[in-house]
């Protein structure tokens, strides 16, 4: 396997349904929307529970051999420290990564952001730069988004959203289950 880019975000998940409906659902939908990366790394601070997802394998260390036939790489760290502790940290194992195991890109979008156009995709593909961070304060002049965690909905015609964390039923409609009248308790 030839690795060419490396996408990271950073997490600390409390629970295997926020694992499902955080990270596995945000690295699927990626996928889905042709933005090109080899591999997931999620650096982990200190969460409690992990997943047991079969294409996933934990790490917390770089001694090992790459394992490439993996989609998603947790690099764990066993304690919790502070948000801005855990950028610095994470972001020097992910550029560690990068360069241990030869990938060419590191791309870095967090897990609450989605890019939703195939036109955002390829400019992020296009980028010709070994370090790509996703500001989304420096799309606004080509690219339609915001911060929709405040919100119910995502408008239609944008190209990427924030703040699409676990507590939005699909990655287009928060409280879905409520709008639809749906109970759980029948």
């Amino acid at each position: 396997m030839s690795n060419q880019t490396l996408l990271f975000c950073t997490s600390h998940i409390t629970s295997d349904e926020n694992w499902e409906r955080r990270c596995r659902r945000w690295f699927d939908h990626l996928k889905d929307r042709t933005l090109e990366f080899d591999q997931l790394l999620v650096v982990d601070n200190g969460s409690p529970e992990l997943p047991g997802w079969s294409d996933t394998r934990v790490i917390y260390d770089l001694t090992r051999k790459l394992f490439s036939h993996k989609n998603i790489i947790i690099f764990r760290f066993e304690d919790t420290v502070s948000t801005d502790e855990h950028s610095v940290r994470s972001f020097q194992v992910a550029t560690d990564y990068t360069n241990h195991y030869g990938f060419q890109k590191l791309i870095h979008i967090e897990s609450d952001v989605y890019v939703l156009s195939k036109r955002l995709a390829q400019h992020i593909n296009n980028l010709d730069s070994n370090i790509v961070k996703f500001p989304t304060d420096q799309l606004t002049d080509q690219f339609i988004g915001d911060n929709y965690s405040d919100r119910g909905i995502l408008p239609d015609e944008i190209d990427y959203a924030c703040g699409v964390d676990e507590t939005w039923d699909d990655i287009f409609v928060k409280h879905l289950d409520i709008q639809r009248n749906y109970t759980y308790n029948r």
